[in-house]
């Protein structure tokens, strides 16, 4: 019997131990995985890290190859005898236009300083005898039309940049290039345009600057705002639009790194604003052409080795592990059954869940205790706004009404008295604010006074900013008779007036209020024309405002606070547009108010 009994023993302890090496190779298999993929992503991550840094040192180099045409530009612009030559009537002074023409000439070059990737070109009147030379002065009727013309005399003397052209020279032939263009005016007559001034830079120069350092795998290019190529190396693709409005779309902000996806293949993109045009510079890198290939050896030769080592160190500690493995499973399930017999409602429901046994027994236990202890954290919580609540109505019952209004009427009479209209209109208004906040201490109160409140709220802002404040009601009559928590407008109006109209640089602006109702659901919209946020500051208000955010913490209370009382899907929702717009979205349950 004893035996059989040892010889179970070594079968069973043979069993289990072929289980915990075949567990120990499936676990570290998987773990290596996921240290392949980790390698990978951070190889990516270097990888954009160090491009964008590159993108950043090529717009440096091409800012100032711009800045120096210009800089040539200003210069010509400026310039006496240039302003001369084109604004004066001399036509037909043929001597006169020669020795412009070599005085202009000398001083172009002087401005050039032996660059042969920028030339100046200038564009005056068929009439002048040297617009027929072609070299540096040309008619302007060869430029009417051109695509660029019109926005180059729009600018109104402005600089403008044109983008990628074909060009043809009498001294260098034909070259792709980009022109920093400008009108010139009459001398004394600034609104007739008397020519074009060109001052035009190599695109194969820009293109050098910009292919250096490029790497196997990378793709580099220049797109103007509508996603023209500016520069690229594929010259067939200059003046095209090669990255689309929804690419160009995901390349917000100065710089930055994005992924794209394009025939089925994800692409890491790469950009940099150049900071003196607007222009994007793109890199796109193909994740399998650059990351994948250093991986997978390093990868493989680090499983297997570690591996190995993994199965060495187990199974030398193995039996040690073994024993000390059942002696804690032992003493943790005591443990926890004796915090389950503590509480009542965790053991019932491990009873209903079914087992106690082993690790089983003990997942279940823990299991319970964890749903018991969230169900005590949400109750706190729901006990701290419910404290909240009853402190702002015990602030608001501190305030005896009666002796409020009488005060308020006394000056009332005391400004009408002396012939003070504003001043009556505006305690009139005060009066009225103070009555509806206060609502009798009523938590709950009807949508027509919680509108009646904001319209009195905006009336008083608009006589204290002198009508730089305006605001227009377009209300759904059938929504009025319904019922919404006091105070969920105004703090909303307060933050468009204070936040969104008074940061503008006039401070004007106006707000404008809608609601509607659909189906179960009333939609409440307050929108302004004011400086706008972004999508980070919208999140932050509205989930978790910090102590720079303190004045939008109106925004974050009423939020929680419609989110308590009506549930998940109700609440603020936030759009916005920066420099543009804010619109809050107030979406409640249509509860009438009795």
């Amino acid at each position: 019997m004893r035996r059989r009994d040892r010889t179970a023993g070594k079968i069973g302890r043979r069993h289990l131990l072929l289980f915990y090496v075949s567990l120990i190779i499936v676990a570290t298999g998987a773990l290596f995985y996921f240290y392949d993929l980790k390698s990978s992503g951070m190889m990516e991550k270097e990888i954009t890290k160090s491009v964008l840094q590159t993108l950043k040192q090529t717009d440096i180099n091409i800012s100032n190859r711009l800045d120096k045409a210009q800089i040539i530009s200003e210069s010509v612009f400026s310039s006496p005898e240039v302003m001369l030559f084109v604004g004066e009537e001399n036509n037909k002074n043929i001597a006169l236009q020669v020795q412009q023409q070599r005085e202009l000439n000398s001083f172009f070059n002087g401005l050039l300083k032996g660059d042969n990737s920028m030339w100046i070109r200038l564009f005056v009147s068929g009439e002048k005898l040297c617009s027929a030379e072609r070299v540096r002065f040309f008619p302007l009727e060869d430029v009417a039309g051109r695509t660029w013309y019109k926005k180059t005399a729009e600018e109104r003397g402005r600089v403008y940049w044109t983008g990628a052209y074909r060009e043809k020279y009498a001294d260098s032939g034909e070259q792709n290039v980009i022109s920093c263009a400008r009108v010139l005016k009459h001398t004394y007559d600034y609104s007739d345009n008397r020519g074009i001034l060109l001052v035009d830079i190599s695109e194969g120069s820009l293109y050098s600057i910009l292919s250096c350092g490029v790497q196997d795998g990378e793709k580099v290019f220049v797109v103007d705002a509508d996603g023209r190529a500016v520069s690229c190396g594929d010259k067939a693709e200059l003046g095209k639009r090669i990255v689309s409005e929804g690419e160009l779309g995901c390349l917000t902000g100065t710089s930055g790194v994005t992924a794209i996806v394009r025939n089925q293949e994800k692409i890491d993109v790469v950009y940099q604003t150049v900071s003196a045009t607007g222009w994007k510079i793109v890199a796109e890198i193909k994740r399998n052409d650059i990351v994948r290939p250093n991986v997978v050896f390093s990868g493989t030769f680090s499983i297997v080795f570690l591996i190995s080592m993994f199965l060495i160190i187990v199974l030398g500690i193995f039996l040690f592990v073994l024993q000390t493995m059942l002696g804690l499973n032992r003493q943790l399930r005591k443990f926890a059954e004796n915090i389950g017999k503590q509480d009542a409602g965790a053991v019932e429901t491990i009873g209903r869940e079914g087992g106690s046994a082993g690790l089983m027994g003990i997942e279940n236990y823990f299991n319970a205790m964890t749903r018991k202890v969230k169900t005590l954290m949400d109750e706190n919580y729901r006990s701290k706004i419910r404290e909240r609540d009853a402190q702002l109505m015990a602030l608001q019952a501190q305030i005896n009404p009666h002796f409020l209004y009488n005060t308020l009427d006394m000056i009332n009479w005391m400004a009408f008295s002396i012939g003070a209209q504003d001043i009556c209109a505006t305690i009139n208004a005060l009066s009225k604010y103070f009555r509806l906040s206060l609502n009798k201490g009523k938590a709950v109160v009807s949508i027509r006074d919680e509108l009646e409140l904001s319209k009195t709220y905006l009336s008083i802002q608009r006589t204290r900013f002198m009508g730089a404040v305006q605001f227009r009601f377009e209300i759904d009559g059938e929504t009025e008779a319904y019922s919404i928590p006091k105070l969920t407008l105004q703090p909303i109006v307060e933050n468009a007036v204070l936040h969104g109209i008074q940061k503008k640089a006039d401070r004007r602006g106006e707000i404008v209020v809608r609601s509607k109702k659909a189906g179960p659901d009333i939609t409440i919209w307050v929108r302004d024309d004011g400086v706008g946020m972004d999508r980070e500051t919208i999140d932050r208000v509205l989930h978790a405002p910090t102590e720079e955010d303190r004045a939008s913490y109106g925004l974050f209370n009423v939020n929680e606070r419609l989110r308590l009382t009506y549930g998940e899907g109700y609440g603020l929702r936030i759009r916005s547009e920066v420099h543009a717009f804010t619109e809050v979205e107030v979406r409640i349950k249509a509860v009438r108010k009795e």
